[in-house]
């Protein structure tokens, strides 16, 4: 990790990021808390920075999925502090109710595979959680990112030209048995509207941020990667296949998901095709065989 220089600093925590918003001595807030057991090591990292008696304002989510708000009960209980979160997320994290459904058909990878053992359970932060207050920090505003989840946001400081995005963008190709550095779409299992995917990113483009910070994946920093950002929005595409492509997640009047229904298996066509194949065959041994008789 590099030195403390920036009002935004992130720690990784293997595949995924948190974010340390403001510099030493001033009011701080913690962006993402990674996974339940990244408490110890989020907790080591803000006594370095910040001091062993100093605690942040607020801990602020990009989402609420589980290895972004994992410890966000531990470390708000620990510092007493509030959880802050989109409006849109309140429900996945008030016991209210589950996430859609991963969609592993979305995927390749081993993330296809770990998308059928991962978990859409929602969370109860209650009393901690509650919706975004109308100032953050100074300079620091919360912007909508929706598509990931509908309640995705970045952190956006216009001064600096800052940007902590979440998994609208990732700079970590998860899509492949070997995970690899490269601009790339949140994860696709755990995606429900590619429309606002493709919008959310276009926004981040035009911002020309100086610094993008994503939840998983270096950050990038300067202007080189602007051109590339561009070039990656208007012409990667989204899955082809998938649950939630082309008929996105909406949310009824109480922001509650209303879930498309499951497609068939891509494989099923080839199941039925080896299933017919093998009653030919027994019926083609079966007929020979009679024949010799």
């Amino acid at each position: 990790m590099r030195s403390w220089t920036l009002p935004a600093e992130c720690l990784s925590l293997g595949f995924v990021n948190v974010y340390f918003i403001g510099e030493p001595g001033e009011d701080w807030a913690l962006v993402d808390t990674g996974c339940p057991w990244h408490f110890s090591a989020i907790v080591r990292a803000a006594e370095r920075r910040y001091g062993a008696t100093s605690r942040p304002k607020a801990i602020w989510l990009t989402h609420g999925h589980f290895d972004h708000a994992g410890a966000a009960r531990a470390l708000a209980a620990y510092w007493k502090v509030p959880i802050y979160a989109h409006p849109n997320e309140l429900p996945y994290l008030t016991g209210q109710c589950d996430y859609p459904p991963s969609d592993p058909s979305a995927s390749d990878g081993w993330l296809e595979v770990a998308a059928r053992f991962a978990s859409n359970k929602g969370r109860d932060l209650r009393p901690l959680v509650q919706a975004f207050p109308t100032e953050l920090l100074p300079g620091w505003a919360w912007v909508a990112l929706p598509g990931h989840t509908h309640g995705s946001v970045g952190f956006w400081n216009e001064g600096t030209r800052i940007l902590l995005a979440g998994d609208a963008l990732m700079t970590l190709r998860l899509n492949t048995w070997k995970p690899a550095s490269g601009l790339a779409w949140p994860p696709n299992p755990f995606t429900t509207d590619w429309f606002a995917v493709r919008k959310s990113a276009r926004q981040i483009a035009a911002w020309l941020p100086q610094y993008l910070g994503c939840g998983h994946g270096k950050p990038l920093e300067g202007d080189w990667f602007h051109a590339h950002l561009n070039d990656f929005v208007e012409e990667m595409p989204t899955p082809r296949n998938g649950r939630y492509n082309g008929q996105p997640v909406r949310l009824d009047a109480e922001r509650r998901p209303m879930v498309p229904p499951l497609p068939k298996e891509r494989s099923t066509g080839l199941v039925k095709a080896v299933a017919l194949g093998a009653v030919a065959l027994g019926g083609l041994y079966w007929l020979s065989r009679k024949r010799r008789v």
